[in-house]
């Protein structure tokens, strides 16, 4: 599945204090995103069904449905595996695209 980029996804990412963590930006893919202040896990699930507040880029998107269930998904593996909850893997908003995309 390929995305575009035309800057939306990067409003989209700065709503929830992510940035990429390699600083190429174009003819490149991304796969791991930091996140500024990680939450917990039970932060994340009661976020799935709060509107997003402080967006500093006053931009809104429905990309944020997908964008607030994949980091409740990251911060629940970074929980399970011991990993850096600062870390975020776009595989898992991937997985909730294809789920919700290639459903008849």
């Amino acid at each position: 599945m390929g995305l575009a980029d035309n800057s939306d996804f990067k409003r989209t990412l700065d709503a929830f204090g992510m940035r990429p963590a390699d600083p190429v930006r174009y003819l490149s893919f991304v796969g791991d995103y930091l996140i500024e202040e990680p939450k917990s896990v039970l932060a994340y699930g009661l976020d799935l069904f709060r509107p997003v507040d402080d967006n500093p880029q006053a931009y809104y998107s429905t990309q944020y449905l997908f964008v607030k269930g994949a980091l409740f998904l990251n911060s629940l593996y970074n929980k399970l595996t011991h990993n850096d909850p600062h870390q975020f893997r776009i595989v898992f908003q991937t997985a909730l695209y294809i789920f919700f995309m290639d459903s008849p």
